[in-house]
C-alpha cells in the first residue's frame, strides 16, 4: 500500500509536470501565432520591407517551428510514458480489485484492511480522474497539433508572400531604375536646350547691338544727308530768288526798250530792224550814221510824209528844236541801253543754261531712278545720281513722316524701308507685293514670310515693332 501511494504520487507529479508543459506549450504557440500576425501586419504596412529584416524574421520562426517540433516530440515521448504508466497502473487496479473480492469471500477483513480498502477506492478515483485528466492532455496536444500544422500553413503562406513582395520588389526597382534613366536623359536634353537657348540669346543680343550700331551709323548719314538736302534746298531757294530778280529786270529792261524803239520811230519814221540790216541794231551804224546820211533818206522818205498830209510836216516844224533836244538824249542813252540789253541777255542766258542743265540733271536723274534694274551697275558708281537718289528718298521720307500711314504711296514705303529701316534686301518684295501704307498696315506675320520672304525673326519682329509702336508711323 505504501508502494502504491507513493506510485500514485509520482504519477501525480508527473502528471502535474506534463500539464505545466503542456501550459507553456500552448503560451508558446499563442506567442508565436501573436508573432506572426505581427509578422503578417508589418509585411501589410510595408509593402517593400528591408531584405535583411525578411531574412532574420524568416529564420527566427524557422528555429520556433524547430523547437516546437522538439517539445512535440518530448511531449509525444512523455505521454507514451505517462501511457504506459497508466497501463500499469490499470493492471494493479485489476489485482486490487481481484485482491478486494478475494477478502470479500474470506470476510476475515479487519478495520485496517476496511481503512486500505478506502485509501485503495480513493487512490482509484485519483487514477480515474487522473485517467481523465491524461485524455485532456492528449486532446489538448492534438489541438496544439492542429495549431502547430496551422501556423507551419501560415508560415509557408507568408514566405509565399515573401517571394511574391520580393518579385515585386525587384520590378518596382526596375522600374524605377527605367524612371532614373529616363529623367536622366531629360535632365542632359534640357541642359542642352538651356545651353543652346544661352547661345541664340547672345548671338541675338550681338545682332541687336550690330543693328543698333548700323542704325546709329544710318541716323548719322540721314543727318548728313537732310543737312544738304535743306543747304540744297537754300540754295535753290537762292537762285529762285536771283531769278525773279534777273526776271523783273528784264521785264524792266524790255518796257524800257520799247519806250526806246517808239521814240526811235517817232524821231526817225523807221523801227530799229529797218536800219542797217532789217533784223537787228548794231551800235556802229548808230553812232556813224551823219547829218549828210540821214537827210538822203528823209527826202527818200518825203512821198511818205507828203502822202501823210500837211498835218506832219507842221508839227514836224513846230516841234523840231524839242525833238532835236530828245533825239539827241535818247541817241545818248540808245548805246547804254543796247550794251545794258546785251549784258541782261547774257546773264539770262547763262542762268538760262544753268536752269536747263539742272533741270537735265534732274530729268537725268529721274530717268535712271526709273530705269534702276537695266542701269544698276552705272548708278552704283555714280557720285552724283547717288546724291540725288539719296536726297530724293530722303525728301519722300519727311513727307512720309507728315502723312499718315494710310496715305503712303509705293515711293515713300521704298524710301522708308531704305533709309529708316536699313532693309534694302526686301525693297524688290515691297514694290511688287505692296504698294500702298494701308498694305502695309495690313500685313500679317504669314504674309511677311510667304509673300514678302521674310524668313529672319528678327526682321519680322523688328518690322512688326516698327509698324506698331513707332509714333511717326501710325495710321
Amino acid at each position: 500500500m505504501v508502494d502504491s501511494n507513493l506510485q500514485k504520487m509520482k504519477l501525480e507529479e508527473k502528471i502535474n509536470r506534463c500539464h505545466n508543459q503542456l501550459n507553456s506549450l500552448r503560451k508558446e504557440v499563442a506567442f508565436a501565432k501573436r508573432r506572426v500576425d505581427d509578422l503578417e501586419e508589418s509585411m501589410m504596412i510595408s509593402d517593400s520591407p528591408p531584405e535583411s529584416d525578411m531574412n532574420s524574421q524568416e529564420h527566427e520562426l524557422e528555429r520556433k517551428i524547430y523547437c516546437l517540433c522538439d517539445e512535440n516530440a518530448h511531449l509525444k515521448a512523455e505521454l507514451r510514458l505517462l501511457q504506459r504508466q497508466i497501463f500499469l497502473l490499470k493492471k494493479e487496479d485489476n489485482l486490487m480489485n481481484s485482491t478486494e473480492t478475494a477478502a470479500a469471500t474470506t470476510a476475515i477483513a479487519t478495520t485496517a484492511t476496511a481503512t486500505a480498502t478506502a485509501a485503495a477506492a480513493d487512490d482509484i478515483c485519483r487514477l480515474k480522474s487522473s485517467r481523465n485528466s491524461n485524455e485532456q492532455i492528449c486532446a489538448n496536444i492534438a489541438e496544439l497539433q492542429h495549431e502547430l500544422l496551422q501556423a507551419r500553413e501560415a508560415l509557408f503562406a507568408t514566405q509565399a508572400d515573401q517571394k511574391r513582395l520580393r518579385h515585386e520588389k525587384a520590378e518596382l526597382f526596375n522600374q524605377m531604375k527605367e524612371l532614373c534613366d529616363a529623367l536622366e536623359k531629360k535632365e542632359n536634353h534640357i541642359k542642352e536646350f538651356v545651353r543652346t537657348l544661352e547661345q541664340r540669346v547672345q548671338e541675338s543680343d550681338m545682332q541687336t547691338k550690330q543693328l543698333l550700331w548700323e542704325k546709329q551709323k544710318l541716323e548719322a548719314e540721314y543727318s548728313k544727308a537732310t543737312e544738304q538736302l535743306s543747304k540744297a534746298n537754300q540754295q535753290l531757294s537762292a537762285q529762285k530768288q536771283d531769278l525773279t530778280k534777273e526776271q523783273q529786270e528784264n521785264s524792266r529792261l524790255q518796257a524800257s526798250l520799247k519806250e526806246m524803239q517808239g521814240r526811235f520811230l517817232l524821231l526817225t519814221g523807221k523801227t530799229v530792224y529797218n536800219c542797217e540790216g532789217a533784223n537787228s541794231v548794231s551800235l556802229g551804224s548808230v553812232a556813224v550814221q551823219s547829218d549828210d546820211e540821214s537827210s538822203p533818206v528823209t527826202d527818200s522818205e518825203e512821198p511818205h510824209f507828203l502822202a501823210n498830209g500837211g498835218a506832219f510836216s507842221q508839227h514836224l516844224k513846230s516841234s523840231s528844236e524839242s525833238t532835236l533836244k530828245d533825239s539827241g538824249a535818247a541817241f545818248e542813252r540808245i548805246p547804254f541801253a543796247y550794251s545794258f540789253r546785251r549784258c541782261r541777255s547774257r546773264k539770262d542766258a547763262h542762268a538760262e543754261d544753268n536752269g536747263n542743265r539742272l533741270s537735265k540733271l534732274l530729268h537725268f536723274a529721274k530717268s535712271k531712278a526709273k530705269g534702276c534694274e537695266s542701269l544698276d551697275s552705272f548708278s552704283e558708281h555714280d557720285p552724283i545720281t547717288q546724291e540725288l537718289n539719296l536726297a530724293e528718298r530722303a525728301d519722300y521720307l519727311l513727307r512720309a513722316r507728315s502723312m499718315p500711314l494710310s496715305q503712303w504711296k509705293l515711293a515713300h514705303i521704298t524710301a522708308w524701308l531704305r533709309l529708316e529701316m536699313g532693309m534694302i534686301h526686301y525693297v524688290k518684295a515691297f514694290e511688287s507685293n505692296v504698294k500702298s501704307g494701308k498694305a502695309l498696315a495690313e500685313l500679317s506675320d504669314f504674309e511677311m514670310e510667304n509673300t514678302l520672304g521674310i524668313a529672319n525673326p528678327m526682321h519680322k519682329k523688328k518690322l512688326r515693332l516698327a509698324l506698331d509702336e513707332y509714333p511717326s508711323i501710325r495710321v
